[in-house]
């Protein structure tokens, strides 16, 4: 599937640049950033990107061109101990020291933005901020934001309310709201939009033919294990050695290595595009972030989440995936162990979602060459 190739003419000669403020928690606002400025660069080729986050060089380097990356800290997230816990006293701890954001801190953000047309700000606290102290546009592309994720904890952690608080505050204060699908807490003066995901590179048949060749899948069905770039260890190794009908690939692995005959681990320089590796596979075994679930949509790919109790947009992702990708939905207990292989019999039989029509990383990408008129 190709998203359309539009063109977009800037009113003058002048070089035509955008910044990206990206919180680095997780991979999924990254993806998701990635996925508009591909198609801003599109839309115009010579689009020049100044990138402001700490997130991994590499998700930026396999689907960016002309792009410069400021390693800032944007925000804090949540601390987490691996792919399904937070650690909420080492994440106030963190919270305490970034915030309220020093006039240093911005400024340092401020002086580079010199001939930026815009700043899109995907939950970046920092690029809200900094827009308005610079005096250009700001466009926040959200399905939720941080004071909405940390108000859960505020009855056990009274002292994570003053954040909450002055988060909030910033938010509001965007030259441009946007809320992507699917949506946590809809709002009222926000513009509206559906997924937003990267493209896979090729067909799927064609990945998955390269797969099976590279790793002698031969005709078992393709199993994708993947948490959302953390990494991660399963203790029933056992298990899935003895499922031989099947063949594993685990995403975000620190080294690429064939654990056994049909098990195979891969780091994120394993050469393949985790979008193609989502559309590849007959299932995807995931924890219910927004990358991989809107990945999911676009290609068409069935998928068991991972429900994740403490993280509060879980449920919302969870929904659709039950709802919209017809999809299941597992604990992280049914994970860690190993009631899932009891559902991919079933799981592989069902019938494939429909893929995506619309990417809307092109509506919002005209919102933002918009302001480089």
């Amino acid at each position: 599937m190709n998203s359309p190739h539009d063109s977009f003419a800037p009113s003058s000669q002048k070089p035509v640049r955008l910044a990206a403020c990206i919180t680095a928690h997780g991979f999924g606002h990254s993806t998701r950033s990635i996925a508009i400025l591909q198609a801003a660069q599109r839309k115009y080729p010579h689009l020049e990107l100044l990138l402001f986050t700490t997130a991994p060089s590499h998700l930026f380097e396999e689907s960016l061109k002309n792009f410069t990356i400021i390693p800032i800290e944007n925000d804090v997230g949540l601390i987490q101990r691996d792919a399904l816990t937070a650690d909420l006293p080492a994440t106030i701890k963190a919270l305490d020291r970034l915030f309220p954001l020093s006039p240093q801190h911005i400024h340092s953000v401020v002086e580079k933005l010199a001939g930026c047309s815009a700043v899109l700000s995907d939950i970046s606290p920092l690029g809200i901020v900094s827009a308005s102290a610079a005096n250009i546009p700001s466009v926040l592309v959200e399905n939720f934001t941080w004071d909405w994720i940390y108000e859960p904890f505020a009855a056990s952690f009274p002292e994570i309310v003053p954040h909450i608080e002055t988060l909030r505050s910033i938010y509001t204060k965007a030259t441009h709201h946007i809320q992507t699908e699917p949506i946590c807490v809809p709002t009222s003066t926000a513009q509206r939009c559906g997924p937003i995901f990267r493209f896979s590179s090729a067909s799927p048949a064609q990945i998955k033919a390269n797969i099976k060749e590279e790793f002698c899948v031969g005709d078992r069905h393709l199993i994708l294990v993947s948490m959302g770039g953390f990494n991660f260890s399963l203790s029933l190794w056992t298990e899935i050695f003895e499922r031989k009908d099947y063949f594993f690939l685990l995403a975000g692995q620190p080294e690429q290595k064939r654990i056994a005959g049909n098990v195979m681990s891969l780091c994120h320089d394993s050469g393949y595009y985790h979008p193609d590796l989502i559309a590849a596979a007959d299932l995807v075994i995931c924890k219910s972030g927004y990358s991989t679930i809107a990945e999911c949509f676009q290609a068409g790919t069935r998928v068991i989440g991972i429900d994740r109790p403490f993280f509060a947009e879980s449920a919302i992702l969870a929904n659709f995936v039950t709802t919209t990708l017809k999809g299941k939905v597992i604990n992280d207990t049914d994970f860690i162990e190993g009631r899932w292989l009891n559902l991919i019999d079933n799981s592989v039989k069902e019938p494939r979602p429909r893929p995506a029509e619309n990417n809307c990383a092109d509506q919002v990408a005209d919102i933002l060459l918009n302001y480089c008129r």
